[in-house]
């Protein structure tokens, strides 16, 4: 089961849904082309085609609500019923499970618009280390503070929590982070070319993130590039984007840098 909050995860992820024009870039010529050509590493997969669009809510909207360790009404209590080792996440799991992970870490971390706590990213059924049956679940985010990766393990039947840190370790991002990503290039002039291309595609002018179809994941610097080397040690967004309706735009050298809160530039 998809944990029912506004950090859901998928390794692109899309305002609206990833149709044709992204999907058909990624399938025909392979997400690999673009990193051959760019240098980098992309941490994500396809959304699926038959995605139903949801009820939008402007970004700038989203991105003025404060966050919230847990969304409003999600179950925190202990489930009566806990499933069985291999069996889908319930939801009154996944909320036990991410109430026991932010009870753990409070006052700890900040997210990706400067409050304290952690930046959530995902949840999923943990893998048994030894072997041995065990229903527990991993609840994923990211700590802006010290530019690391939460891994939080909850066992659903005693209700601990074992929590690891890592550096340089970059799941696919949520989606604050790809709104909070996307407001922040169209604020900077390095967007510029992107605003340009907009206006020789559609004849108006790129004035806001609601006005893109866009795709974010998290881009990591490898030996060949150049530019934004910092990223996999700093947070970084890289797009995929269309007009709203659904002509392409090409941008394959911008990269957010969240942790640094700048545009960089990459060298194709």
């Amino acid at each position: 089961m998809k944990d029912p909050s506004d950090g859901r995860v998928v390794a692109w992820l899309s305002r609206r849904s990833v149709l044709a024009a992204l999907v058909g870039l990624t399938a025909a010529v392979g997400l690999m082309a673009v990193l051959l050509v760019t240098g980098g590493q992309v941490s994500g997969q396809g959304a699926p085609l038959n995605a139903q669009p949801e009820p939008e809510v402007p970004v700038e909207e989203v991105l003025a609500k404060p966050q919230t360790p847990l969304p409003e009404g999600m179950p925190t209590a202990k489930p009566k019923t806990i499933g069985k080792p291999l069996d889908p996440l319930s939801g009154e799991e996944v909320g036990y499970a991410r109430s026991v992970a932010v009870a753990a870490t409070a006052d700890t971390g900040e997210r990706v618009d400067g409050s304290a706590g952690l930046q959530y990213l995902s949840t999923d059924l943990a893998e048994s280390e030894d072997g041995t049956p065990t229903r527990a679940v991993k609840v994923s985010s990211y700590d802006y503070a010290t530019d690391e990766l939460v891994t939080q393990v909850v066992d659903l039947q005693s209700g601990t929590v074992d929590t690891k840190r890592a550096k340089g370790v970059q799941l696919p991002p949520s989606r604050r982070e790809v709104d909070t990503a996307m407001v922040r290039l169209l604020a900077d002039p390095a967007s510029q070319a992107l605003k340009d291309d907009y206006k020789r595609t559609t004849g108006v002018a790129l004035t806001s993130a609601d006005q893109l179809d866009y795709a974010g994941g998290a881009w990591t610097a490898d030996e060949k590039s150049e530019g934004a080397e910092k990223c996999g040690e700093h947070r970084c967004i890289f797009f995929q984007l269309r007009t709203e309706d659904g002509r392409g735009l090409v941008m394959v050298d911008r990269i957010v840098d969240l942790s640094a809160d700048k545009i960089e530039v990459i060298e194709p």
